[in-house]
């Protein structure tokens, strides 16, 4: 459920990794910048699914035209699943 309404997910530009800290509805701070066409009424929105990976995925077999920008690799800068 998203406290704001429906979203359409033909409407959604791109996905990315944020860690932003503004008030959200997402209950972590490791969230998802979801960004909409310009001519939605708020132009992005931070969300944290429990299941990420699945989310991602029904997103894109809907919309697969939707950048996703999540990094999945280990690296100097990820702890566990974090990607700090």
């Amino acid at each position: 459920m998203i406290p704001m309404g429906s979203v359409n997910i033909s409407d959604i530009i791109s996905t990315e990794r944020s860690y932003n800290p503004l008030s959200s509805p997402a209950a972590s701070l490791k969230r998802l910048h979801i960004r909409f066409w310009n001519g939605a009424k708020q132009p992005y929105m931070l969300i944290s699914p429990v299941r990420e990976k699945e989310f991602i995925e029904e997103l894109i077999a809907v919309n697969p035209d939707i950048y996703i920008h999540i990094p999945d690799k280990k690296g100097r800068w990820r702890i566990q699943d974090w990607d700090i």
